[in-house]
C-alpha cells in the first residue's frame, strides 16, 4: 500500500501538472508471492490506485520477464 501511495503521490505531483502518463516497471508474477522474493509488488492493490482526477494512477505497467526466458 506504501508503493501505491507513493505513486499516486508521483502521479498527482509530478505527470498530471506536466501533462505526463505514468509507466511502471514491476518484477513479473506467476500468481500472488509467487515468486516469493518479488512479493514485493501487489498487482492487485497497485490496479486499485486512482489519481486526484478518479482516474487508474498507473497509465502503463511493463513487466520484467527476464527471469522467465
Amino acid at each position: 500500500e506504501k508503493f501505491r501511495d507513493f505513486l499516486i503521490r508521483c502521479k498527482n505531483e509530478i505527470c498530471i501538472p506536466l501533462g505526463l502518463g505514468l509507466r511502471v516497471n514491476l518484477f513479473a508474477m506467476t500468481g500472488d508471492n509467487n515468486p516469493q522474493y518479488y512479493r514485493v509488488h501487489d498487482y492487485r492493490t497497485l490496479a486499485l490506485g486512482k489519481d486526484i482526477n478518479n482516474q487508474q494512477d498507473i497509465d502503463e505497467f511493463q513487466l520484467m520477464t527476464y527471469d522467465f526466458s
